[in-house]
């Protein structure tokens, strides 16, 4: 088995276990249970760093892949699996930026004397959650797709 590719079906397996976190976090927020959702995305923020570690070691280690063997289609595939990751790490930061500052409101306190959270925050905070889940999951199919290919070139 070649390691770059054991290492990037670590890295899907990642990516769906991260989408099943952010889709549970989905479902708690839509039954307002706010602090579940926060920790089901918390839970997806840090297995996100994870990966982020783990692609600098693997970049340190085993390179990049060598994408002079890969067809014009599979780079096309490539690329706009990494612009849906970029995607989802810039909105994904946006709704934590956003949601950060819950913290000390009536969505997440305890304290009766808690102001109520801001709705342009809310606001911001929906709508960037929603478009990088949104990216996630293309992400998640645009890597599966990638990793095929990876499997087919080493057969």
């Amino acid at each position: 088995m070649d390691l770059k590719v054991l290492y990037w079906t670590f890295a899907w397996l990642n990516l769906l276990i991260l989408s099943a976190f952010a889709l549970v976090g989905i479902f708690r927020i839509r039954k307002g249970q706010v602090a579940k959702h926060r920790v089901l995305m918390l839970t997806a923020v840090w297995l996100i760093v994870g990966f982020v570690v783990s692609y600098a070691i693997k970049l340190a280690l085993l390179g990049r892949e060598d994408l002079s063997k890969w067809s014009t289609p599979e780079i096309w595939l490539l690329r706009f699996h990494e612009a849906c990751i970029a995607v989802m790490l810039l909105f994904g930061g946006f709704a934590l930026v956003h949601g950060r500052r819950f913290q000390r409101t009536r969505l997440l306190s305890t304290d009766e004397d808690a102001p109520a959270p801001n709705p342009t925050h809310l606001t911001r905070h929906r709508f960037a959650g929603r478009v990088a889940v949104i990216s996630m999951f293309l992400a998640l199919i645009t890597a599966g797709g990638v990793l095929l290919g990876m499997y087919e070139r080493i057969r």
